[in-house]
């Protein structure tokens, strides 16, 4: 934590997001760095999530990168789910990076469920 904080605080030029990967147990800290998002991994609860960031940081994540090789009606109802948990303000995302053999269509299909939802 010291050297992610070192890191925010030099920064002052742009917007900053820090995504500690497995670092559920840090999210409360986290939300006291001089950044303006927190990145959560598909591990971090999105409900606990909000409560201990308690609306400090924007929030970026969650789906499971893996949901991209289901079937497309589960990719659809799993993109779905994290928006509805999430609410308004949330900076749609996977909770880490997209695999190199993930099926092109399911990050199309993706892409597209988040920017047609309608909360």
């Amino acid at each position: 934590m010291p050297y992610i904080k070192q890191i925010c605080d030099a920064i002052t030029e742009v917007p900053k997001t820090v995504f500690p990967k497995g670092a559920f147990f840090a999210r409360a800290a986290l939300a006291d760095l001089n950044c303006d998002v927190i990145g959560l991994d598909w591990n971090m609860g999105i409900e606990e999530s909000k409560r201990l960031v308690g609306g400090k940081k924007a929030l970026q994540g969650n789906l499971d990168p893996c949901v991209l090789f289901a079937d497309a009606k589960m990719v659809v109802e799993e993109t779905t789910a994290m928006l509805n948990a999430f609410g308004p303000g949330l900076i749609a995302n996977l909770g880490h990076g997209v695999y190199p053999d993930t099926p092109l269509d399911n990050v199309k299909l993706f892409v597209n469920t988040v920017k047609n939802y309608r909360y």
